[in-house]
């Protein structure tokens, strides 16, 4: 939760900036590797973060219109390998900002900044999403061969007259 004690003015973009500093620093990556053992020095073991960025938050009377409330992280694998033991392998991932319109819900002299009732929490929501993308397989066996032996016609003459 946050808590806001007025929706007055710049408090919107204030309260935007705030939250998204938050939900993203500044200095979050903006690559993720592919394996668990993938190695910084290979460039194509590493995916790139995609991140979508909405509308901005714009100020009304009282509300907060696209105001930042969450951010939804979509990681994308999928299973490659052996049957027996596949690995995962991450094929992207998505930052999605959730945005919805805030309304301070106090109005009047009792919302005076220093009063307890001025402050208003907003739910803020984090959540990841793992996608499973693999594509069933199919267990591949090599069939029996079947080799008919063509004999000589007193091979086993030794032993059957």
């Amino acid at each position: 939760y946050i808590v806001i004690s007025s929706l007055i003015g710049d408090y919107c973009t204030h309260y935007d900036n705030a939250l998204a500093q938050v939900l993203r620093l500044p200095s979050s990556p903006d690559r993720v590797a592919t394996y668990g053992n993938s190695s910084v020095d290979q460039a194509g073991d590493w995916v790139p973060i995609i991140v979508n960025n909405p509308s901005q938050v714009t100020a009304g009377v009282g509300v907060c219109t696209q105001l930042l409330t969450g951010v939804d992280i979509e990681v994308v694998y999928t299973r490659t390998g052996s049957l027996t033991n596949p690995q995962n392998k991450i094929l992207g991932v998505r930052y999605n900002y959730v945005r919805s319109d805030v309304r301070y819900n106090c109005m009047g002299t009792a919302c005076a900044p220093d009063s307890s009732y001025a402050k208003q929490k907003v739910a803020i929501t984090s959540t990841v999403n793992f996608i499973d993308v693999t594509q069933t397989a199919e267990s591949a066996q090599k069939q029996l061969t079947f080799n008919i032996a063509r004999l000589p016609y007193d091979f086993f003459y030794p032993f059957f007259p």
